[in-house]
């Protein structure tokens, strides 16, 4: 067991959602063809290749659903995955963050759903998609942090050894 030498500032706790989602985000009609999906992924176009799920936008800009790349698949090994529209593979019950929450929060409820991305909305408007946050967006905030560590450290440390 590793004993903490100094104080360790939690950097999941003083991190919000807001600062570390994805605002660029491509977001899918959900009367897209599955076929359609799979057939851009399989071309490796840029807009969707990039990410193992996709928030689902109606034409009212108002949030449908979620679809992930193994939605995809699982609906292709059913007959007649022409005819299916993402609505209907994906899921329209949601696990969302808020920008105002901390990623401590966002991280907990990842791993409580098992899931590995978050849809952040607005919080006066829960079908207000404003952001995507992945496992990967949520960790590169504690990467941050180590990287700067080291920074201070090394510069404390060739302090030391000029004395």
């Amino acid at each position: 067991m590793r004993i903490p030498e100094d104080y360790d500032a939690d950097i999941f706790l003083q991190t919000n959602v807001g600062t570390v989602m994805d605002k660029n985000f491509k977001a899918l009609s959900p009367d897209m063809p599955v076929s359609e999906l799979a057939d851009r992924i399989a071309h490796h176009d840029p807009e969707v290749s990039v990410r193992e799920a996709w928030p689902l936008v109606g034409p009212d800009k108002q949030l449908a659903g979620i679809i992930t790349r193994n939605d995809v698949i699982r609906s292709l090994e059913k007959p007649g995955p022409d005819s299916l529209k993402l609505r209907e593979v994906g899921s329209s019950n949601l696990v969302t963050a808020y920008p105002d929450e901390t990623v401590h929060e966002a991280v907990a409820r990842m791993l409580t759903h098992n899931i590995g991305r978050l849809l952040v909305v607005d919080r006066a408007d829960p079908k207000q998609l404003i952001g995507y946050v992945s496992r990967t967006h949520l960790l590169s905030t504690r990467f941050r942090q180590v990287q700067q560590e080291r920074i201070r450290e090394e510069g404390w440390i060739k302090k030391r050894s000029i004395k």
